[in-house]
């Protein structure tokens, strides 16, 4: 039987006012041509200085890595970055304290259930073109009330196309 780790109440506050100012849930897609669109959930925290986020992989996982720097005169930055398996995790510990993110933090949260699921379709074996539909629709949700979306636009309802069928 795994053990489940203890986590200090007042951590969990720091993690949760950490990702309420510096993170950003995020549902990736990709089309492969031939295949099912895959949706990947990811919670990105980024700053310039390292060691709050080494704090966050000690405690939760995830992998931090180095940020392209733009301009010579910017600081280097980093960001930790956690999955679905991570967030499944992580997401419940920090929901309560959670005062910015709490909407993407609960969205997120039924996407995960939804795709974490025991017995779910994924990618390889084909998505049934109505869980792309469902799995879209939280994607364009998401995006739609991320207060930073950088542009992007949610999902149209034509997207995406139901998958092409492979011969048995």
């Amino acid at each position: 039987m795994e053990q489940i780790p203890q986590y200090d109440p007042l951590f969990l506050a720091w993690a949760a006012g950490f990702i309420d100012g510096e993170g950003c849930f995020s549902i990736c897609t990709r089309q492969r041509p031939g295949r099912s669109p895959s949706f990947e959930s990811v919670l990105v925290v980024a700053q310039c200085y390292r060691p709050p986020l080494e704090e966050l992989q000690r405690a939760f996982g995830g992998c931090i890595f180095a940020l392209q720097i733009r301009e010579d005169r910017w600081t280097a930055n980093f960001a930790w970055r956690l999955g679905a398996r991570g967030m499944a995790h992580f997401l419940p510990l920090i929901e309560p304290h959670l005062r910015v993110k709490q909407q993407q933090c609960a969205l997120m949260r039924d996407f995960l259930a939804l795709v974490l699921r025991p017995g779910r379709p994924n990618g390889r074996a084909g998505i049934p073109a109505a869980e792309v539909v469902v799995r879209a629709e939280f994607c364009s949700k998401l995006r739609g009330i991320n207060a930073n979306n950088k542009g992007k636009k949610p999902i149209s309802p034509s997207w995406p196309q139901a998958p092409r069928m492979r011969p048995v």
